[in-house]
């Protein structure tokens, strides 16, 4: 028993070494955000990337000595507010509108840029985005967008990515459809985030091995299905 137990801690080590060696080429950034408030008065866009996202186009090791430090990514917060103003186009009420101030960056402990912008009209009856910055990205990489009133309330969702990279909403005259318009984007974007979770846990090795270890100390089918189970769940 103490032998059986011994070589499944060495297999168990072996696969988390594995695991280990495989982070870097299973997890390239693919999930970015935009969060969007229409107010009486103006229009605030919140667009949040890793920075592993931003760095190829807008450099931050000013040195090149293969390490980004604070200053060097303070000094980098103009060229990263600058690049995704031009990537992003609004139209209010079917003119092109800029942001009144140039975008105010923030970076936190995860690695992620916050630029937020604030543009001095807000929409009476039609508005259109397009995030361009997503045809740069790699393949697969998704952008989740959200849009709210100025109470806000959630006018409607969409995951956009390279190849549908743009939303045009019709404000006025919504009345009772918003609810059933509610619903609708609340279970496309449901199932764009299944759709994600899925294809994360299969092109990621590192998920497989992991579930591989757990599963090689598991001597049981029922932990083994609440295992695989809940891990899927997480992701998706």
């Amino acid at each position: 028993m103490s032998f059986y137990v011994t070589n499944h801690k060495k297999w168990l080590v072996a696969i988390l070494l594995m695991l280990q060696s495989t982070w870097v080429f299973s997890h390239a950034p693919g999930l970015s955000s935009l969060d969007v408030s229409i107010k009486p008065a103006q229009l605030d866009v919140k667009v949040t990337f890793a920075l592993q996202d931003i760095e190829a186009f807008a450099p931050m090791d000013s040195d090149l000595d293969a390490e980004v430090t604070d200053a060097e990514r303070e000094a980098a917060k103009p060229g990263v507010a600058k690049l995704l103003a031009e990537q992003l186009l609004i139209t209010i009420d079917g003119k092109d509108s800029s942001p009144v101030e140039p975008g105010q960056v923030a970076y936190d402990d995860q690695n992620n840029a916050h630029v937020e912008f604030h543009y001095p009209v807000t929409p009476k009856q039609t508005f259109q985005l397009q995030s361009k910055f997503l045809s740069q990205l790699p393949d697969g990489h998704q952008q989740y967008l959200i849009i709210r009133d100025g109470n806000g309330k959630t006018i409607t969702e969409k995951m956009l990515g390279k190849n549908d990279d743009q939303i045009s909403l019709q404000l006025a005259g919504t009345g009772n459809g918003e609810q059933a318009t509610a619903d609708h984007f609340w279970l496309a974007t449901f199932t764009d985030f299944f759709k994600l979770g899925v294809e994360h846990i299969l092109t990621g090795y590192d998920h497989l091995l992991f579930l591989f270890a757990l599963l090689a100390v598991t001597h049981s089918f029922w932990p083994a299905l609440k295992i695989i189970t809940f891990f899927t769940i997480a992701h998706s």
